[in-house]
């Protein structure tokens, strides 16, 4: 039986018991896991000696949270970190325990996402602050430490977007929504950001990002444009969006997300007038109807008009006889 093995069924064993003093033993497996599991000797004897001693917080014996760690814990073993980050999240979001901060920090590292890495690791010093447990005291200094000098390994990126409210997301993570708060720290390399809104098309950028050369970024994303397609039972009629004229007969315009006012119009015929909306790709047609004849224009007023003037002609001209 591997030292791993015995330090994972000891774990299982202990998690039986009620209390979040069985964390010690899930911690133990952590520290094991890391040893056995990283690349490096070196890293190896930094990682035991960062979770040799972590605070615990006594909370009840089915707290989920503790599950979520179990599960990080022996996918870290397995050597999925991807999976024990998401496992280490779900804890940390369940129950702020320190040690869960700094676990995030370390698996982070080794994954090379040295701006998240950071974000842990910062939480993990803010929520041990006042500490006076010198072991807690002593671990601070070495992640103080570490911070810094991630830090200088880093470059401050800094993302300007309208409109606001747009979602930000880099390496395929949200990292919040315009305006950020400041600027990110990421490491040098190739970085895909991604910038989408709703009623905006999404913009997908390419970074080169260079060691020690802070990058200011300005984006402006473009409303979504749809073709609104405009046809009548008149190839002559006249069609106009918004007042403006746009063509005859059939038109499609390509238009921002939004409501339109259409007209369509032909000597003779009624001017037809509608409201549409405009989400996606949108087809109007109008039917033009002859314009209904007016009083003057009927064959029949003609007519009488006609036996009254002829009438009265007769009349005057019979006045003027006599």
């Amino acid at each position: 039986m591997t030292s791993l093995t015995f330090f994972l069924r000891t774990a299982r064993s202990i998690a039986a018991r009620p209390g979040w003093s069985r964390f010690v033993a899930i911690t133990l497996v952590f520290a094991t896991a890391l040893v056995f599991a990283a690349p490096t000797e070196a890293q190896r004897r930094r990682s035991t000696r960062a979770l040799q001693q972590p605070e615990f917080v006594d909370v009840e014996a089915d707290d989920p949270a503790r599950e979520h760690f179990f599960a990080g814990v022996e996918l870290y073993a397995g050597g999925d970190r991807e999976g024990a980050v998401e496992q280490f999240v779900a804890s940390f979001e369940l129950r702020h325990e320190p040690v869960v901060a700094y676990n995030l920090g370390q698996v982070l590292k080794e994954l090379r996402r040295y701006e998240e890495a950071v974000f842990w690791y910062r939480r993990y010093l803010a929520m041990t602050e006042h500490s006076e447990v010198r072991a807690t005291v002593r671990k601070r200094r070495v992640v103080t430490s570490l911070v810094r000098r991630l830090q200088r390994a880093l470059v401050e990126l800094t993302i300007e977007v309208l409109p606001e409210g747009a979602e930000v997301r880099l390496d395929d993570r949200r990292v919040g929504t315009a305006p950020l708060e400041g600027p990110l720290l990421v490491g040098p390399g190739e970085r895909t950001l991604r910038l989408s809104a709703e009623g905006y098309d999404t913009l997908e950028e390419r970074l080169q990002v260079r060691a020690r050369e802070p990058l200011t970024l300005q984006f402006s994303l473009l409303p979504t444009r749809s073709t609104l397609r405009v046809t009548t039972n008149l190839p002559t009629a006249t069609i106009a969006v918004d007042g403006v004229p746009v063509g005859a007969g059939e038109v499609a315009q390509a238009v921002e997300q939004g409501s339109y006012v259409v007209e369509v119009n032909e000597p003779g015929y009624q001017p037809r007038r509608t409201a549409v909306q405009v989400a996606d790709d949108t087809t109007l047609h109008l039917e033009l109807q002859p314009e209904p004849l007016r009083a003057y224009q009927k064959w029949w007023v003609w007519t009488i008009v006609g036996v009254v003037v002829v009438g009265a002609a007769a009349g005057t001209t019979v006045a003027i006889v006599r």
